[in-house]
């Protein structure tokens, strides 16, 4: 089961915020100074820091972001003006394709299958810095599995949005990440049972659709952590969606967004970086270490 599937599952929802704005990069010379300026914000936040990632974190590694030029939803809006372009050339009634539909064809060849995807860098970095004592949580939006396979523990991340491969016991609310993918939406059961002693419970799975409300306890963990936090870095997401959207400014001292689309919060940001978040995350991550090291 790949990306054309779980887009498909979606129901349909035409408000999926402003799409396919271009992608900036910041020169060189600018980028060495704001890196520098990343470095010293973590080094004040003292282990104080909390990660907000994206769609944008995962794309390295084989799988689409939403709303980037390429994005499944901007691919998606796309096609229904290729459709109503038709159909006034043609004056005849050419349907546009359902969303969902429209979503999985956009991706068709360019998503690779959730259950074959890595950990890339920026996950990578991520596990570490939390094992080092130097970020101290990661709230994700994201529904693929790719920051429990670079090792993050479990109890350091909060899944905001659900994940393919992880099931929930309605029961005593223990959260299993499992191999295969699975196949449902909006906490169907997985046809599974807890293993937990004495529990039994129905396993379910986590993914959210449109309408449904985030799970409580995940969020309620994010906004205390943001609560906690001197800062919030936030990697590869659009601030688009709400509640997410608005965690970073909880911070105490405030949040840096490193993402190459603008978003809403860019004005609010201590700092914005405009680079490709792999190399953001491996400059700190060896920047971090650098400094424990003398």
């Amino acid at each position: 089961m790949d990306v054309p599937d779980y887009a498909a599952r979606l129901s349909v929802y035409p408000n999926k915020g402003l799409c396919g704005l271009p992608e900036r990069s910041d020169k060189q010379r600018v980028l060495e100074r704001k890196l520098r300026k990343l470095v010293e914000l973590v080094d004040a936040a003292e282990g104080s820091v909390v990660v907000l990632t994206g769609a944008g974190i995962s794309t390295s590694a084989g799988i689409p972001d939403f709303r980037g030029p390429k994005g499944v939803w901007t691919n998606e809006k796309r096609e229904r003006e290729r459709a109503r372009t038709r159909k006034k050339r043609r004056k005849i009634a050419v349907a546009p394709p359902p969303p969902a539909a429209a979503a999985a064809a956009a991706v068709a060849g360019s998503g690779s299958p959730f259950s074959n995807a890595a950990p890339t860098a920026t996950h990578t970095a991520i596990s570490t810095l939390i094992a080092e004592g130097v970020v101290a949580f990661c709230i994700t939006q994201n529904v693929d599995p790719l920051h429990q396979r670079s090792g993050l523990p479990r109890a350091k991340l909060a899944v905001l949005h659900g994940c393919l491969f992880e099931a929930r016991c309605e029961k005593c609310r223990a959260v299993t990440l499992v191999d295969d993918e699975l196949a449902t939406i909006s906490f169907q059961s997985t046809g599974k049972t807890c293993k937990r002693a004495d529990c039994g419970g129905v396993m379910r799975d986590t993914l959210l659709d449109w309408v449904d409300l985030l799970p409580e306890d995940e969020f309620a963990a994010a906004e205390a952590r943001c609560d906690d936090a001197e800062l919030v870095i936030v990697l590869g997401s659009s601030l688009r969606i709400e509640p997410a959207g608005s965690l970073p400014m909880r911070a105490k001292r405030g949040y840096v967004i490193v993402n190459l689309q603008e978003t809403p919060k860019d004005s609010s940001a201590l700092l914005t970086v405009r680079a490709k978040v792999d190399v953001v995350m491996e400059h700190l991550l060896a920047n971090v270490r650098r400094r424990g090291e003398r």
